[in-house]
């Protein structure tokens, strides 16, 4: 009688294992025998020992046999043997011993080679069973090419399905509780025989996903067990991972498939600040653009050795920081700039910090980084499709600039040589646009004379006029008395940017103290008419 043992209790039937054999020795002819010993071609029986039995006499504790089952037993399905009892003869103890191959009792075919009446069945042990080995490869897909692992990008799945038992399947079925593998049907397979090319499944990445870093799952490998146990199944592994976790102990390690979505992502804002560094209400060369810088680690792994650089401006301090998934540090680094006439000109300063930090997953390779953005422009391009949007920071330095000048001539309107009341002043007025934006709406008025026409002119930067407005002024004999007559006229235009409107006052182009009481750059001096004169008067009294 034969009885299995899984030696390694891997609950597989392999290599190693042991089939413990009791043999039950019986005499069954009508004379007592002596000298009876059991003996195997394949295994060694113990006791070596005889023993006697008399007529009907049986024995089933004496003996015992045990034979390791090797890789050819396993590939066979089966081992078979044939034990042999064997006793001296008492009729002729020097002749031939009485003898009797063994019979399997389990085995009901009951062949009797020699018709002595005892079935000699060998004894076979069933080594069949039904194995299945699936590995599960996975292959990341940038679904929206935009170079970065998101939510919405794809994990593609391609199963090797494989026969490694020793008897053949079929109603072979992969299943996988996260992805939907396709197709739904089932395949047959042999001894031996593996399958890559029918299953496949897809899975989209989630948020979640994301965050945690990684995405594991396990399928799995279903036959119909030809033998009528239960379905026979295998949980898949990961090929590229060689722990090779085997938790069912049969030879097929199952470790999960798991996709790295490790990656490390900053993103950085820089905010300006205008500073009027002369205080003269102007934005001019000189003036000052401060900037504050926002880090924030946007990926799932942690980062280290952080820096942010400036082509255009010195970034302080020069030390780099750490920052754990999810953080942000807006206080440690600032810059400055000094704004230049060609800013001033072109209206606007534009330009972009980076921030780099050491890849952990590849600390020789290329650093991490982000161009910076300014969290004030809600276009958010984003060129590099990373999710953080990469737009410029730009200054606005764009203002309106009028400059007036006031040029005055005397006119001697009677004609009698003399400056006296009734005579006039006429002004001719040069208005320019001094600023970096164009203006419309330009009129000029002034307050102690009426200027014609009363319509406005538009300039465009840099333009002047000085054929438009003119005013005249007829002199009083408070004038005369003064001696001088001293006014200014307004420029105004209105503020393209919405503010309010930008005027200038005039300035006399004659005279070179220039004043500038507004600090625009542009003097007021109030246009002075001399009307001082020398004059005398005789009388001449007779007697």
């Amino acid at each position: 009688t034969d009885t299995y043992v899984d030696t390694n209790g891997n609950g597989i039937i392999d290599a190693g294992d042991t089939i413990n054999y009791v043999f039950t020795v019986s005499n069954t002819g009508n004379i007592d025998l002596t000298g009876i010993s059991v003996t195997d071609a394949q295994v060694t029986v113990t006791p070596a020992t005889t023993i006697d039995l008399v007529v009907g006499a049986s024995d089933n504790s004496t003996y015992t046999a045990s034979y390791v089952i090797t890789p050819a037993d396993i590939t066979a399905g089966t081992f078979a043997n044939t034990a042999v009892v064997s006793a001296i003869n008492p009729l002729d103890p020097l002749g031939p011993p009485i003898e009797d191959d063994s019979d399997d009792p389990d085995n009901t075919t009951d062949v009797d080679p020699d018709n002595d009446g005892s079935p000699d069945d060998p004894t076979v042990t069933d080594l069949r069973q039904g194995l299945l080995d699936i590995t599960k490869t996975d292959t990341y897909v940038d679904t929206n090419g935009n170079g970065i692992i998101d939510a919405g990008d794809t994990i593609n799945y391609v199963f090797t399905v494989s026969n490694t038992g020793n008897i053949d399947l079929t109603g072979i079925s992969v299943t996988d509780a996260l992805a939907t593998v396709t197709p739904a049907t089932t395949i047959d397979l042999v001894v031996g025989a593996s399958d890559s090319s029918t299953y496949t499944a897809s899975y989209v990445i989630s948020p979640a996903d994301i965050t945690a870093g990684t995405f594991a799952n396990t399928a799995v490998a279903t036959a119909t067990d030809p033998l009528g146990g239960p379905d026979i199944t295998d949980d898949s592994d990961d090929p590229d991972n060689t722990t090779d976790v085997d938790p069912d102990n049969d030879g097929s390690p199952d470790d999960p498939t798991v996709t790295d979505l490790r990656q490390g992502l900053l993103d950085i804002t820089k905010t300006d600040t205008y500073v009027d560094t002369n205080g003269n209400s102007i934005i001019d060369a000189g003036d000052t653009i401060n900037y504050v810088f926002t880090v924030s680690n946007t990926g799932n792994i942690d980062l280290t050795g952080i820096s942010v650089t400036d082509a255009l401006a010195t970034v302080t301090p020069a030390t780099t920081i750490d920052l754990v998934v999810g953080a942000s540090d807006n206080s440690t680094y600032t810059a400055s700039y000094v704004i230049t006439a060609a800013d001033i000109t072109a209206g606007s300063f534009a330009n972009t910090a980076v921030v780099s930090a050491i890849n952990p997953l590849d600390p020789l390779g290329p650093p991490i980084e982000d161009d910076s953005d300014d969290p004030d422009d809600a276009t958010d391009v984003d060129p590099d499709n990373d999710g953080s949007p990469d737009d410029p920071t730009v200054t606005d330095l764009r203002q309106g600039l009028l400059d007036i000048t006031k040029t005055d001539t005397y006119v001697d309107t009677n004609a009698n040589g003399i400056i006296d009341a009734g005579d006039t002043i006429n002004y001719v007025f040069t208005v320019s646009n001094t600023g970096n934006i164009d203006l419309t709406g330009i009129s000029v008025t002034d307050a102690l004379a009426t200027v014609t026409p009363a319509t406005t002119i538009d300039l465009v930067v840099g333009a002047s006029d000085n054929s438009t407005y003119t005013a005249s002024y007829v002199i009083t004999p408070a004038d005369i008395t003064a001696g001088t007559f001293s006014n200014t006229a307004v420029a105004t235009a209105t503020d393209p940017l919405g503010g309010p409107d930008i005027t200038d006052d005039s300035d006399d182009p004659d005279n070179t103290t220039d004043v500038d009481p507004d600090n625009d750059g542009s003097p007021d001096d109030p246009t002075v008419t001399d009307l001082r004169q020398g004059l005398l008067d005789i009388t001449k009294t007779d007697t």
